[in-house]
């Protein structure tokens, strides 16, 4: 029996390592009815390289000497191609592509007309309209034209993906026509902004870009010419909605960017560069309107700039080039002084009408054996204070105002609690003084309107700081609503306030 076994595994190893030393092909034969079939070996390992408006195709071939040709072919939406290639090819570069995911099938095919099985491959290849581009450098990232023969330019940073770049412009004296040259280590970019002078900014002025993409090294793109719309104005975010609380506008137009002459600007903003679109400007005014205490006006936050440098070369483009008039109260804006300023001090509140009440309530109700003293809001005396006891939740306070009688009222005077920032600079009253109010308006307490341009109203929070809020014009009314927030430190949260004084014209 051991014999039979021993003959049956003897015979089981040669047959396995006579058919392993066969030639082993990636083409197949079948047999049926009609005779023996004969399949063409198949392309594998493909792979697809994007390049610029095209691809490069690989793969590798495998054993069969029947093979003839290399067939790839390709579809992208509506477009479709194709080419014969040399049986032994193992790349192809497809050019004049589109803006279109495609796909790409490698087949070998026999010496009588027989394909393999095709292997696909997908991708879409580098255009100008690939989203990549979208974000390359326009180099010149805003304008502002000075007059018809000035421009004040300001660039982005040089990047390593940018090659060469220049401006091309009319010169206002002779026509001629510049090719300013652009680079990372001229001194002109390196100032990050720059004034043109002579300059005819009624005609064309562009950028012209040579760059790569990291996809793609070695390949210089030249993109097209970049057309600036010298005239056309890019304002700021921040700086919009500015102007729009503070002048009572819904879009900075052209009427009203004309008509400005004086500008007012109080509170933190990105940057002053949007001062240069305004033409006829003679004076701008900084920190005017945030009236700090006297004795704190030193040591308390100023309005803060993010980019200080920026803003100052607008500033003293203006300052030399129009003659503009500079104004600045404390420190607002920068934390140092230079020629284009007129240093002012502290601002002085001057006589306002008061319209004094005695009528106010508030809610949420002060606890039984607790009295925030709400009343003390109308005395216009800063050393009383509304103070809510505080609490572990947030709160949203709302006080009426009652002034007996419709009377006509032209704005509002909010007084911060004055408690000392430097003697007293743990006190936990600095935690809770708001920089947000919303002020409605009403006649009979059934519909209230917002009293400025927006309901929710930016206010100075220093210590003892004052703020006017003015209505766009006076206007008859009885009731003042104020809704405030609790302010949260750590595990409580209250809010304070001096005053809250209406005032006539």
């Amino acid at each position: 029996m051991n014999k039979i076994y021993l003959l049956v595994i003897v015979t089981t190893i040669f047959a396995t390592f006579f058919t392993g030393c066969e030639d082993q092909e990636d083409t197949w034969d079948e047999f049926t009815g009609d005779g023996r079939i004969r399949y063409t070996g198949v392309c594998t390992d493909v792979n697809l390289k994007l390049g610029w408006e095209e691809v490069t195709l690989t793969w590798k071939n495998t054993l069969d000497p029947n093979r003839e040709n290399i067939l790839v072919e390709w579809v992208g939406g509506d477009l479709t191609g194709d080419t014969l290639l040399g049986k032994d090819s193992e790349s192809c570069i497809i050019r004049k592509l589109d803006d279109v995911t495609y796909t790409f099938r490698v087949f070998a095919v026999s010496k009588d007309g027989r394909r393999s099985l095709g292997v696909e491959a997908y991708g879409r290849p580098y255009t100008m309209k690939h989203e990549a581009l979208n974000g390359f450098t326009p180099v010149v990232t805003k304008w502002f034209p000075l007059g018809d023969d000035k421009l004040v330019l300001f660039f982005d940073r040089w990047t390593n993906t940018l090659k060469d770049a220049e401006l091309k412009y009319y010169k206002k004296s002779n026509e001629e026509l510049v090719s300013l040259l652009l680079t990372g280590t001229d001194s002109i970019l390196s100032q990050k902004f720059y004034l043109l002078e002579d300059i005819d900014v009624n005609k064309i002025v562009s950028v012209e870009r040579t760059g790569q993409l990291d996809d793609l090294p070695g390949v210089n793109i030249d993109f097209p010419s970049l057309s600036l719309n010298i005239h056309d104005r890019t304002f700021n975010s921040d700086f919009v909605r500015e102007m729009q609380i503070r002048y009572f506008v819904k879009e900075l137009d052209e009427d009203f960017v004309n008509s400005i002459e004086v500008l007012e600007l109080d509170y933190d903003l990105s940057t002053l560069e949007d001062l240069l679109y305004f033409p006829n400007l003679k004076k701008v005014i900084l920190g005017k309107n945030r009236y700090l205490y006297p004795a704190y006006a030193s040591v308390v936050p100023q309005s803060i700039l993010t980019d200080t440098t920026k803003s100052r070369f607008a500033l003293e483009v203006l300052h030399e080039q129009k003659n503009v008039v500079v104004e600045r109260y404390n420190k607002h804006y920068f934390p140092y002084e230079f020629s284009a300023l007129t240093e002012k001090g502290n601002p002085e509140l001057g006589t306002l009408n008061y319209i004094m009440s005695q009528d106010i309530s508030v809610t949420p109700y002060d606890p039984s054996g607790f009295n925030a003293h709400p009343e003390f809001l109308l005395d216009d005396n800063q050393a009383t204070v509304w103070y809510p006891q505080q609490s572990s939740t947030l709160r949203m306070h709302e006080l009426v105002i009652d002034l007996g009688e419709v009377k006509k009222v032209a704005g509002f005077k909010v007084v911060q609690d004055a408690t000392d920032p430097v003697a007293m600079k743990f006190d936990l009253k600095h935690y809770f003084r708001p920089s947000v109010m919303k002020v409605l308006v009403s006649t009979d307490q059934a519909s209230w309107d917002g009293a400025m341009y927006d309901e929710d109203n930016v206010i100075g929070n220093t210590a003892g700081e004052i703020t006017l809020l003015r209505m766009k014009e006076p206007r008859e009314i009885r009731y003042v609503k104020v809704i405030v927030s609790d302010l949260v430190y750590f595990a409580n949260s209250s809010i304070i306030l001096a005053d809250f004084v209406v005032f006539g014209e």
